[in-house]
């Protein structure tokens, strides 16, 4: 049979003897290039059947469907996604696909099966990474697969049936009551020790504190809200056609990087938090420390926004996570302390009121802090947190009395003190427990987050 007209298909019958069918449909959106889909039948009645199916296909857009890779997949959907990440999550996006990308990225995507996503799953544990890795991993995938069926690029999600392995979870094992009491010490003698008061204190994470400014806080009242949080975006090349021969952080034209501020993590993440007396005249005597940092900085320092920032460096500017990490690690090292992650601090806030000398029946009694035990011993890690509203009704936030603030680092040594006041720093108010504080958030006690 003769070749169809161009743009037709065309049925052929080959030296082999069987029947070749052929067409062109469309344009490859990123070369340019024709596409083309061929079969062979063993008939000439197979092979015209073919070619109208492949029409049929070419009509409803199937035959683009079947030949959409899984790296192509992968690029489009963090293309759309992108915009709406935070810079944190969009280069744990990018990592976690670009396991894909890598092992599987050459199959089409309608035939990626869940087998295929275990061996990934296999080989990811068996080059080292931890279970919740590839746990990670498989949400990003699922997710990004779940909008390939949501936008029919494909029937079924593969990694909705697809098994990652069983997570086996760390437990996280705050800081003793000595281990805290080292710290704090070695902290006093230290520029920017409030800081690591308020990790203890507080439990905020890295980014939020960080990225607190002096307008967060209400010194008077006795509040710090959390409104930001900081971020390092790494940077891209701008060297262009002429590779600069180094690495993007290095490139002399480098852009689209450094420290940026972001939303917090969540949307309860924006919060107001009451603060223990005693941290409140820690963080006084730190802006002291600071003012004078600044008075001989001179036209050197930088000021920050919203007032400034609360730990900045020594010109005002913003401290980078990778240089908090190396603090507290240094400051580990000289307390003496095991190695324990700055995001353990979080859970350290029962330890924080054992150290001011708060006896441990009181602790157990606040509501969120912790669990009491059988034999009477407060419990390493803390229960769920409950909600600002069950904190007041309960109890009132216990307030550590004042402290004479020693040390450039804004840390007095009586936040050690052993004869706390239980009494609450400012009277109960008298507002309904659904009333908020300011903007709109309701004030928590610390311990309670």
């Amino acid at each position: 049979m003769s070749r169809r007209a161009n743009g037709e298909g065309s049925v052929y019958r080959a030296a082999d003897g069987r029947w070749h069918v052929e067409l062109q449909w469309g344009a490859d959106p990123r070369s340019g290039r024709p596409r083309r889909s061929h079969s062979t039948a063993p008939t000439q009645k197979a092979a015209l059947a073919k070619l109208d199916e492949m029409r049929r296909k070419a009509r409803v857009g199937v035959l683009d469907k079947e030949k959409l890779l899984v790296s192509d997949w992968l690029d489009l959907w963090l293309s759309a996604v992108a915009v709406s990440l935070k810079p944190s999550t969009r280069k744990t996006y990018e990592t976690n696909v670009g396991y894909l990308s890598a092992r599987w990225g050459s199959l089409r995507l309608h035939e990626l099966r869940p087998e295929h996503l275990e061996r990934l799953y296999g080989e990811l544990r068996e080059r080292g990474h931890a279970s919740a890795t590839v746990a990670g991993v498989h949400r990003t995938i699922r997710a990004s697969l779940n909008e390939a069926v949501r936008r029919e690029w494909i029937e079924k999600n593969p990694a909705s049936h697809a098994r990652p392995g069983r997570v086996v979870e760390q437990e996280v094992v705050p800081l003793t009551t000595e281990e805290a009491k080292a710290i704090l010490d070695v902290a006093a003698t230290k520029r920017n020790g409030a800081r690591w008061a308020v990790a203890l204190a507080l439990g905020l994470r890295q980014g939020e504190a960080l990225g607190l400014c002096w307008d967060d806080l209400d010194l008077d009242a006795g509040e710090l809200r959390v409104r930001r949080a900081i971020q390092r975006v790494p940077w891209r090349h701008g060297c262009g056609a002429t590779p600069c021969g180094g690495s993007a952080s290095t490139c002399p034209r480098r852009y689209g990087g450094g420290l940026i501020e972001v939303e917090p993590k969540s949307a309860a993440g924006r919060r107001t938090m009451a603060l223990p007396s005693s941290l409140t005249a820690s963080l006084r005597a730190h802006g002291e420390a600071q003012r004078a940092e600044r008075e001989f900085a001179g036209s050197m320092w930088r000021q920050g926004p919203h007032g400034g920032w609360v730990f900045a460096n020594a010109v005002g500017r913003p401290i980078d996570s990778r240089k908090d990490w190396a603090a507290w690690k240094e400051l580990l090292r000289e307390a003496g302390v095991r190695d324990v992650r700055l995001h353990d601090a979080r859970h350290s806030a029962a330890t924080y009121l054992l150290i001011q000398g708060v006896d441990a029946r009181t602790v157990m009694g606040i509501p969120g802090v912790v669990e009491p035990q059988p034999d009477g011993q407060v419990p390493a890690r803390r229960a769920s947190p409950p909600t600002g509203r069950g904190c007041r009704r309960r109890r009132p936030p216990v307030e550590l009395g004042p402290a004479q603030v020693t040390g450039h680092g804004g840390v007095g040594r009586n936040l050690l003190g052993r004869t706390p006041n239980l009494e609450p720093a400012h009277p109960p108010s008298r507002r309904s427990p659904n009333s908020r504080g300011s903007h709109g958030t309701r004030a928590v006690h610390p311990c309670a987050l």
